[in-house]
C-alpha cells in the first residue's frame, strides 16, 4: 500500500502519494560462476503519484559482480508497466568465485528506501539430466510441454537457456521456439501452444545451454482424445438427468418408504448397499411397472376397440 507524505509547496502543505519499492525479484537464487541473471525492482504507488517522475533506483553490487555491457547502475524515473506496477531491471554477471552475496537496490526520492536480495554463486553442474513431458491432445486445445532440468545430484537447474523443435508426424519441422522458466519452480521450463489439426505422433527435441543438455519426447494428436472428451460430456449430462429424477422421486412418500425398508432388510442380511443405489433400483422398478401398466392398458384398450368393431 502506498504511503502518504506531505510537502511544502509554494508555502502550502500538499499531500500526495510516494513511490514505494515493494519487492526485489531475482531470476534464480542460485547462479553459476560467470553466468548472467536479472534482478528486478517492483514499485507501487497510490492512485495519483505526483512524484512518479522524480525518483531514481540504483543497484549496489558486491565485489566481483558486474553489470552486463550497456547497463547502467542507476535508473531514473523507471516507469515500465508490469501488471499495474512500475518495474525496472538489471542484467548482472556473477563473479568467478563461489559463495553467498547480498545485492542491494536503493531508491532516491522524497521517501528513501532500500531492499536486499541474497544470491548464491555455485559451480556449473556436471552431467545434467533433462526430463520432458508431452501427452494426448485433441486438435484446437491448448497444449503445454514441460521439461525439468537437474544436475547429477538431483538439484534443480533454474538458469538454463532452452529451445525446442517440434516435428510433424511426417518428420518435417512444425515449430521452433524457446521454453520459458516457470518462475519459482524447481527447474521447470514450459512451452504453450495450440494443438494442430493434423493427427499423429509429434516429436519434441529440446536443447539447452548453461548447462548443455538435450532431450527427446513425443505427444499424440488423435480423434479418440476428442471422442473421450465428448463421452465425458455425455456422461455428465446423463448424471445430471439421473440426479434430477432421484431428487424428484425421493420426495414421493411411497418411494422414500420403500427405499428405507429395502435398505434396512439388506442390512439385516449383511448386505451393504448405498441408499442411492437402492433408490436407483426402486426408480427402475417403478419405470418397469409403469411400462407394464401402460402396455396392459394399451392392449386392453385395443382389445375393446376390436370388440366394438365386431359388434357393429
Amino acid at each position: 500500500m502506498a504511503r502518504a507524505a506531505s510537502l511544502q509547496h509554494f508555502g502550502k502543505s500538499e499531500t500526495y502519494f510516494v513511490i514505494l519499492l515493494e519487492r526485489l525479484e531475482v531470476q534464480a537464487p542460485n547462479v553459476y560462476k560467470g553466468q548472467e541473471f536479472w534482478i528486478r525492482a517492483v514499485f507501487v504507488a497510490g492512485y495519483v503519484a505526483y512524484d512518479a517522475n522524480n525518483f531514481t533506483a540504483t543497484i549496489e553490487l558486491p565485489e566481483g559482480f558486474k553489470l552486463k555491457e550497456g547497463q547502467t547502475y542507476s535508473h531514473k524515473n523507471p516507469a515500465i508497466p508490469a501488471y499495474g506496477y512500475w518495474a525496472t531491471e538489471w542484467v548482472v554477471v556473477a563473479p568467478n568465485k563461489t559463495g553467498t552475496y547480498i545485492i542491494n537496490v536503493s531508491v532516491d526520492s522524497s521517501f528513501p528506501q532500500k531492499k536486499s536480495v541474497s544470491i548464491t554463486v555455485t559451480h556449473k553442474p556436471v552431467n545434467p539430466v533433462i526430463e520432458i513431458r508431452g501427452t494426448e491432445y485433441q486438435s484446437g486445445e491448448v497444449g503445454t510441454i514441460y521439461a525439468q532440468i537437474r544436475d547429477e545430484d538431483g538439484t534443480p537447474i533454474n538458469l538454463a537457456n532452452c529451445s525446442l523443435i517440434i516435428y510433424y508426424p511426417n518428420n518435417t519441422i512444425w515449430k521452433e521456439d524457446k521454453l520459458n522458466y516457470l518462475y519459482g519452480s524447481l527447474g521447470l521450463y514450459y512451452y504453450t501452444f495450440i494443438v494442430p489439426s493434423i493427427e499423429g505422433v509429434y516429436s519434441i527435441s529440446v536443447n539447452c545451454s548453461e548447462p548443455e543438455v538435450y532431450g527427446f519426447s513425443t505427444f499424440h494428436v488423435s480423434k479418440w482424445a476428442t471422442q473421450i472428451l465428448e463421452s465425458y460430456e455425455k456422461i455428465g449430462e446423463i448424471k445430471n438427468i439421473v440426479d434430477s429424477i432421484k431428487e424428484k422421486t425421493d420426495k414421493i412418500p411411497g418411494i422414500r418408504t420403500a427405499v428405507s425398508t429395502i435398505s434396512l432388510q439388506l442390512q439385516n442380511l449383511g448386505i451393504s448397499i448405498s441408499r442411492s443405489f437402492v433408490l436407483s433400483l426402486v426408480i427402475l422398478c417403478v419405470f418397469i411397472s409403469a411400462g407394464i401398466i401402460v402396455s396392459l392398458y394399451v392392449a386392453s384398450h385395443h382389445s375393446k376397440k376390436e370388440e366394438e368393431k365386431e359388434w357393429f
